[in-house]
């Protein structure tokens, strides 16, 4: 699977200034620190004579996420999708991980089981070829770096706890 980039435009890279939230902690009923990023990437997909990009994005849902997947894929010429992303990190606790969660079309997508991968593996390609354009400000690369990197460790630290 791969993406054309030739069928990927309107490009609109979102970052939210991050925000400190006091969470209570539901295991220990403690009041905690944490860090919440938010990024939301937004892009029209087209199939064209270079590329499936909605035929390969359908592709990359429909190997897992079940039910959740009906839910996020676009059959529409052009598809229009969203990939929020929101990165919580815990300060003042250096033993909690940081967190981070995926919503693609207003749709949680979790890594629960290796078929998830794929349209993990797809967002990554996706943020990954989008830093290479011309088109898009020195901010919206780092931003898009920065998805790219969440990405990543989700996908790391799912193998890793697979293992």
């Amino acid at each position: 699977m791969t993406v054309s980039f030739t069928g990927v435009s309107n490009i609109k890279v979102l970052k939210k200034p991050p925000v400190l939230q006091a969470i209570m902690d539901t295991n220990t009923a403690e009041q905690i620190v944490r860090k919440t990023e938010e990024m939301k990437l937004r892009f029209t997909l087209t199939n064209d004579r270079n590329g499936d990009d909605i035929n390969k994005f359908n592709e990359a849902v429909n190997k897992g996420l079940a039910l959740s997947g009906e839910k996020i894929k676009d059959t529409s010429k052009p598809a229009d999708v969203s990939i929020l992303v929101k990165h919580y990190s815990f300060p003042q606790e250096e033993l909690k991980p940081a967190e981070t969660q995926f919503v693609v079309n207003n749709t949680l997508v979790p890594l629960n089981k290796n078929s998830d991968l794929a349209i993990y593996s797809y967002m990554g390609q996706l943020t990954r070829g989008m830093t290479k354009r011309t088109d898009l400000t020195q901010p919206q690369k780092d931003c898009l770096n920065e998805m790219n990197s969440y990405i990543n460790d989700e996908a790391l630290k799912f193998i890793e706890r697979k293992r």
